[in-house]
């Protein structure tokens, strides 16, 4: 029993022994048949020529394909912007808890606002808005337009000049000062919350 088990034994090694022969062999020859593939010059240009057309043309047809997020102070939500055909953009807030999405603010009534507040000629749809912060209760929103910061109450859409900014620090007090907004004060990250928790996404 024991010298037939060896003998069995034997005939499987000699087996994959010729198993692994015959896949090294077969291994050098295919890749000796095969030539890397090294493309011209003139393949190249034509290649970056086609992706610069690609690009231009996608530029102004394509829209809504990412999710810019920007996370407020307390990680309960965020606000992103869309940006659209001529120019226009719109601006959404996004309570994460809920899932519920509704536009940031009522573009027309902060454009008209902010209008008679400075003396420009804003559109409704061109707000040149950089940051946007909320207070807690969602009562106000501060807006930054260049580097000016515009406090704006949500109900009645008056505005005030705005030289600082109201923010609740990591330890959960109160910082006030002309501060950058928490996603600017770390690393961008595919949209995702501070706290690491939350992630946005289009679906």
């Amino acid at each position: 029993m024991y010298f037939i088990t060896n003998v069995r034994m034997s005939v499987i090694m000699i087996r994959f022994a010729f198993l692994l022969i015959t896949v090294n062999i077969f291994s050098t020859t295919f890749a000796q048949d095969v030539t890397p593939y090294q493309p011209s010059r003139g393949q190249e240009l034509l290649s970056y020529k086609n992706a610069g057309t690609l690009d231009s043309l996608a530029r102004n047809s394509v829209y809504k394909t990412n999710v810019d997020a920007h996370w407020q102070e307390d990680n309960k939500g965020f606000w992103y912007k869309n940006n659209l055909a001529n120019g226009n953009s719109d601006f959404f807030y996004v309570n994460a808890l809920t899932g519920v999405k509704q536009k940031a603010f009522d573009s027309g009534r902060l454009a008209e606002s902010l209008n008679k507040l400075t003396g420009r000629q804003l559109a409704e749809g061109k707000l040149s808005i950089k940051n946007i912060q909320y207070d807690q209760k969602h009562e106000y929103i501060f807006v930054q337009i260049k580097d000016q910061w515009y406090k704006c109450n949500l109900s009645t859409y008056s505005c005030v000049l705005s030289d600082y900014i109201t923010s609740y620090n990591d330890r959960n007090e109160i910082a006030r000062g002309n501060i950058k907004s928490r996603w600017e004060r770390q690393p961008v990250s595919d949209s995702l919350s501070p706290d690491k928790k939350w992630i946005a996404f289009i679906n």
